[in-house]
């Protein structure tokens, strides 16, 4: 079998993305190394890579619950690498041992990086918030138009962020308590 080769290193995570959503575990970006200012290689790993940071666990003076536990040392992880002269991206290393059980196809939509609003969805959210409904109403609807709860791609969660973000971005000239009454209504 010949080296699998991408054209950019989104593509790439695009793809590593799509393969762990039907393996059922999640992805995050881990290591880089940089030449001239450009990334020319770049580690994918299972978010359950690796273990929590001792430095995170010796924190006496918290504001916050610690996260739970999520990082067992899975082993799971693509490296790509770029090729200068041929300008592309190319698989340098797998590893498709897992540490943990995956995910059962159910709820591979709930795992973090699987969350997805499309810009329909967006579209759809805001048409619906400017008709007068809230957050909750809206998560509502997208429920009742799909048979499953994991095709909405997305949970309450994300909803109301999205609409923080949308709100931040599009009301100008106001300070952030403006911002905060504008959202209480």
């Amino acid at each position: 079998m010949g080296t699998v080769v991408f054209s950019s290193k989104e593509e790439c995570y695009k793809f590593y993305l799509d393969y762990a959503k039907g393996k059922g575990f999640s992805v995050r970006k881990n290591n880089l190394k940089r030449k001239d200012g450009e990334i020319i290689w770049r580690q994918f790993v299972c978010s359950c890579e690796g273990y929590r940071e001792l430095k995170h666990f010796e924190r006496t003076e918290r504001k916050r619950e610690p996260r739970a536990l999520t990082r067992c040392g899975c082993l799971a992880k693509l490296e790509i690498e770029r090729n200068e002269e041929k300008g592309v991206w190319f698989v340098k290393e797998f590893d498709n041992q897992h540490t943990h059980e995956l995910a059962n196809p159910d709820h591979v939509a709930f795992l973090g990086v699987h969350h997805v609003m499309s810009d329909f969805k967006k579209a759809q959210a805001v048409e619906l918030r400017m008709s007068g409904l809230r957050p909750f109403q809206i998560m509502e609807v997208m429920e009742n138009n799909h048979d499953e709860l994991d095709e909405v791609g997305f949970v309450m969660k994300d909803l109301y962020n999205f609409f923080t973000r949308y709100e931040m971005k599009n009301i100008k000239g106001h300070d952030a308590e403006d911002v905060l009454k504008y959202r209480a209504s």
